[in-house]
């Protein structure tokens, strides 16, 4: 599966520039560690969190379109004038 999969098309460019950071930034921040730079490894990991809170928020607006797509679908699956009926009954209330 690519990692991409899990993003909306127009989010993938955004979603592959967090990747590529948190590949570099492990990358620093595993050699800072080793160099005894233990601020500056501080300071990447923080980053690397950031760009993985920042693909947790694409990855849900994915997650939420889906789940709206399918409330919509389902609807279409109800005969007209339940939908209607429930909307009465809704709104009278």
């Amino acid at each position: 599966m690519n990692q991409l999969d899990d993003f909306l098309e127009a989010d993938k460019p955004r979603a592959k520039r967090e990747l590529d950071c948190i590949e570099y930034l492990r990358e620093q921040e595993f050699e800072a560690s080793m160099n005894g730079q233990y601020e500056r490894a501080s300071y990447l990991a923080r980053n690397i969190v950031r760009s993985y809170t920042e693909l947790h928020i694409l990855s849900k607006k994915k997650s939420q379109r889906e789940e709206k797509t399918k409330l919509v679908l389902a609807n279409y699956q109800v005969p007209p004038q339940i939908l209607v009926d429930e909307h009465i009954r809704r709104y009278r209330q």
